[in-house]
């Protein structure tokens, strides 16, 4: 098989787990109920296995302790081998021998993919270098400044650059798996399979996480989300800093103040970091240019999009509007 998954051809398609201690539960049991479903209801031949690195027994962040079937090993050899994310995916401390046989072991796959932060294990390694790789939107600034090589997607549900896959989060793992099974089983398989789970047939991978800035919603501050609605509702309109404060209800220097201490930016950078996710989005749809979406997010020119865009997320629009067609699933 190449990354692009041809059919399965009536042979088992092995798939393994790798479990860190402080996993999540969810980016475990989401993808493998896709694939054990195939399973039953359509007439696939998933071969699953659960691996662990130090110690077969591991705990979940939400406290349950499961067995892994065994220990990573040398020369293991999957077609497939799904990295779950947690806690403790981005607290690694590991051998130089445990380090060897991960990268061995994602070496010998045909296909590697993660959930949400698995990408953190994966990145640590170095099989990320230059390379893009999707990851929850709430981990996208802490990723970055971690790993600087990788050239990290915090608003697509899932991507692939070669054979690497990488996913948003719980759900966003599900709709890769559904993928990947269509790929190897066709759509008929992938539909069965969605339907007895109640979930689409397929959502592609360029729709956003989320629909707004959520990201910007964590304040949790009835002022500052005025502000937030306010930006939503009027994006391309312009607002000074005594503006947003009557807009807020709150005296300029309160409003300073309490901005920076919630969200870490001042006023103005906070707006417009939301516009700038906003554009972020818009950046999806190849067909608005950037001209426009710089006009729809209240910048008054494409340079200064640019500019603001690149100070953020490190890439100019143009060049994440280039690796979004290069490596999202659509």
């Amino acid at each position: 098989m190449t990354h692009l998954l041809p059919k399965a051809d009536g042979r088992d398609v092995s798939v393994a787990f790798v479990l860190f201690d402080n996993f999540e539960a969810l980016d475990l049991t989401g993808p493998r109920s896709v694939l054990a479903m195939g399973n039953d209801v359509a007439g696939c031949a998933f071969k699953l296995t659960t691996l662990s690195v130090t110690d077969q027994m591991v705990t979940t962040e939400c406290g349950l302790t499961l067995k892994a079937d065994r220990l990573v090993a040398e020369g293991d050899q999957f077609d497939i081998v799904f990295f779950p994310g947690g806690a403790g995916c981005r607290q690694l401390d590991l051998s130089a021998a445990d380090r060897r046989r991960l990268v061995d072991l994602c070496n010998n796959a045909t296909l590697v993919a993660t959930v949400c932060t698995g990408a953190y294990i994966l990145a640590e390694l170095g099989l990320l270098d230059n390379k893009a790789s999707g990851i929850h939107w709430d981990f996208e600034e802490d990723f970055r400044k971690r790993y600087p090589k990788v050239a990290v997607d915090g608003v697509s549900l899932y991507l692939h650059d070669g054979k690497y896959w990488s996913s948003g989060g719980v759900t966003a793992g599900i709709d890769m798996t559904l993928v990947l099974l269509s790929r190897l089983y066709g759509d008929m398989a992938a539909g069965q399979v969605a339907r007895h789970l109640n979930l689409y047939v397929r959502r592609p991978g360029n729709q956003a996480q989320f629909s707004a800035p959520l990201s910007l919603q964590t304040a949790q501050n009835k002022e500052i989300e005025k502000i937030l609605n306010w930006v939503l509702d009027h994006p391309a309109d312009a607002a000074s800093v005594t503006e947003l404060a009557e807009i807020a209800g709150l005296s300029e220097r309160t409003l300073i103040r309490r901005c920076k201490k919630l969200t870490g930016l001042s006023p103005a950078r906070y707006v417009e970091r939301i516009r700038l996710d906003l554009a972020r989005q818009s950046l999806l749809s190849p067909d608005i240019s950037l001209k426009t979406v710089a006009a729809q997010s209240g910048f008054s020119s494409v340079d200064s999009f640019s500019r603001a865009f690149e100070r953020v997320f490190e890439m100019r629009p143009a060049a994440y509007r280039a690796l979004l067609s290069k490596v999202l699933e659509t």
